[in-house]
């Protein structure tokens, strides 16, 4: 299975401040991600499929169904929820909060990192079914810490703190049974060593920081840390962003995407990592020509090629990038488009970009018309939302309900486990974290 942290597909890479952690949140019906502003159109959705904001986050008679004409010849069936796969694997009741910032997958069940009460962080291990069966506290400083990927015989963790002086980037590895491993750290620098990605590529981590504005990239194993000699600078700039990268394994190689200011706006960059741990290409390729500023960069990695997705200007766009690294000319493209007048708020947040095995598979957050929701975006092979059964409602919200951070990570070529967090900021107040199945209809 392909491994990755640092955007947000088996990890979402985030920053737990001294003061708290740092997360997305969308509020129904006035912001997206970090925004603040007024109410936006609900764009390419049914308006159909939307709930009154005053009744809560209950489903709509279409919420969890595929959306569109009945299934065509080609592509029958869309993404559904399983059928009571629903569950609530953390509630915490009265002020406290809980949301999620990793998932992985193990052969027995899936490893989830969550933050309780902005502060505690915590590794879970969950069953097949989601179900909770135990957990760890996997604190320390300010810090972020996430799951990799499941190596085969561990989940591996990686945060920064400032411990020695300066942010610098720390290893630990958890086994499947939660037992912690000791930490190593992995860099050494005079300046801050922010915003760390990386991916399990079946041996090793590969991972990538930014650091005086460019992006490093090195080795570690998860006994013997940093490889000695394998740092690399994947640019030469000074402006890459404070965003954090997003790394998928491909074949031994790396693959990342990245913001870069480099031409005078924030576009997104693709470098690609050989097996040798080499960089293809100097400072990295632009990957699209973007309009507006580009945020929350993913990337995938289909078996022959890449895909990426990303948010800009409330709007998710996708563009494809061959095995080499080279963009493909002509991919670019809007998937999930903005709809009505431009606004402070955004009606789009690009979360996971998935390849199945079978297809990809985009999870987004949507903000508008006083509702939230949570979708998954079926894409054909040329990135295309899929005309007849393109967009999933995984979950709808209203009123005092928020979406906390959903993660997603492939089962199989046909099931999808995803986990989400569920904020009431009425009356005591309830925080939760919830589990579901997605699978293809036509598996049913």
């Amino acid at each position: 299975m392909l491994s990755r942290m640092g955007g947000r597909s088996i990890a979402l890479v985030m920053s737990l401040a001294a003061c708290g952690a740092s997360r997305k949140t969308v509020s129904p019906g006035t912001d997206g991600p970090d925004d603040a502003g007024g109410t936006d159109s609900v764009g390419d959705l049914d308006a159909g499929t939307l709930r009154d904001a005053g009744e809560g986050d209950a489903r709509s008679a279409d919420a969890g169904r595929s959306t569109g004409a009945p299934p065509g010849e080609d592509r029958p069936g869309g993404w559904v929820i399983a059928p009571d796969s629903e569950v609530v694997v953390v509630s915490t009741p009265g002020q406290g909060t809980a949301y999620p910032v990793g998932l992985d997958r193990t052969p027995d069940g899936f490893g989830l990192v969550w933050v309780s009460n902005g502060e505690v962080v915590r590794l879970s291990r969950l069953d097949e079914e989601g179900g909770p069966l135990d957990d760890v506290d996997v604190s320390g400083p300010p810090a972020a810490l996430l799951p990799v990927a499941w190596t085969g015989a561990s989940h591996v963790l990686v945060w920064g703190d400032e411990r020695a002086g300066e942010r610098e980037i720390y290893l630990r590895a958890a086994s499947e049974d939660l037992e912690l491993d000791g930490e190593m750290r992995l860099t050494t620098g005079e300046t801050p060593q922010e915003g760390p990605g990386a991916a399990w590529t079946g041996s090793e981590l590969a991972f990538v920081w930014r650091s005086e504005g460019d992006l490093l990239f090195a080795r570690a194993g998860i006994d013997g840390g940093t490889v000695p000699g394998s740092m690399r600078a994947l640019t030469s700039f000074g402006t890459v962003t404070r965003m954090d990268p997003d790394v998928v394994a491909a074949d031994g190689r790396a693959a990342i995407v990245f913001v870069d200011g480099r031409e005078g706006q924030n576009d997104v960059f693709f470098a690609l990592v050989d097996e040798l741990g080499e960089p293809t290409t100097d400072g990295g390729e632009k990957v699209f020509a973007t309009e507006d500023a580009a945020e929350g960069p993913l990337v995938t990695f289909t078996g022959t090629e890449f895909e990426t997705a990303w948010t800009e200007d409330r709007q998710v766009l996708f563009a494809r990038v061959e095995g080499s690294g080279t963009p493909v000319e002509g991919s670019g493209r809007s998937i999930l488009p903005f709809v009505g007048e431009r606004g402070p708020s955004r009606d789009h947040w690009a979360r996971e970009l998935l390849w199945t095995g079978l297809e990809s598979v985009l999870l987004a957050e949507r903000s508008g018309d006083r509702v939230g929701q949570i979708v998954f975006v079926r894409l054909d092979a040329e990135g295309g939302v899929d005309p007849v059964n393109g967009v999933t409602v995984v979950w709808e919200f209203g009123g005092n309900l928020q979406s906390e951070n959903p993660l997603a990570v492939p089962i199989s070529e046909t099931e999808i486990a995803v986990v989400w967090g569920r904020l009431d900021s009425g009356g005591e107040g309830l925080s939760e974290i919830r589990f579901a199945r997605l699978v293809l209809e036509s598996a049913l």
